[in-house]
């Protein structure tokens, strides 16, 4: 796994940008040019246009694509489990976890990706992966598929993120062999208040029957 602090720089370029992301951007650039050439370039690429582009702009870009009407939502539980009981499951455990491990959420549910990424950095390899296997792979996949034909600067970060998680190979087979059109358990979560992202895009089915036991068995 990578260092806390890279995973805490990667996390907070992906979050809506701030007036600090260019320089955070350069930061995490630095700190992952050694070993992933790819997210390196990716960053740095994002701290030039961020410092560059008109006044504005790069909220409305961020907006449209993860926000309001989103191409791609970061919420990883949506990408693997959709709208459904089982990422309810999912949200609630993760909400534990955060605060096992003194990870602040912010306004953000569980899911966010930069939430996950923290996550991640914070607890140990042996927990990291059932997370990252299950989920977080998986739904970088998805991610990557949605912005494939996207020219924003942060569609490379999320596409070059793989590497940096140890993801050696295909990861989607885990979460895709899980989904089964025929089974329509579709209960909302009352935690997808807040900025989800997710309204908006195409309800999915899934069978999960151990979604809740991600995260090392129900709270």
């Amino acid at each position: 796994m990578p260092e806390r602090e890279t995973l805490d720089l990667v996390a907070a370029c992906l979050e809506y940008p701030s007036a600090g992301t260019a320089a955070l951007a350069r930061r995490a650039a630095e700190r992952t040019a050694g070993d992933h050439i790819a997210l390196a370039r990716a960053l740095w690429d994002l701290a030039v246009w961020l410092e560059t582009a008109p006044v504005g702009q790069a909220e409305e870009r961020y907006t449209a694509l993860f926000d309001l009407d989103p191409v791609c939502t970061l919420h990883v539980g949506y990408q693997v489990f959709g709208d459904t009981y089982p990422r309810g499951a999912f949200i609630a455990n993760l909400a534990r976890e955060l605060r096992q491990a003194g990870v602040s959420r912010g306004d953000d549910l569980p899911d966010f990706l930069p939430v996950v990424l923290r996550l991640l950095g914070a607890i140990g390899p042996d927990e990291a992966e059932p997370l990252l296997s299950i989920v977080v792979r998986p739904a970088l996949a998805k991610m990557s598929q949605a912005l494939s034909g996207s020219r924003s600067p942060w569609s490379d970060v999320i596409r070059a993120l793989p590497e940096l998680l140890g993801d050696v190979g295909d990861t989607t087979a885990p979460a895709v062999s899980r989904i089964d059109p025929e089974d329509s358990r579709s209960h909302r979560t009352s935690e997808q208040a807040g900025r989800t992202g997710a309204a908006t895009q195409p309800h999915r089915t899934v069978h999960e029957p151990d979604a809740a036991g991600l995260m090392n068995g129900p709270g």
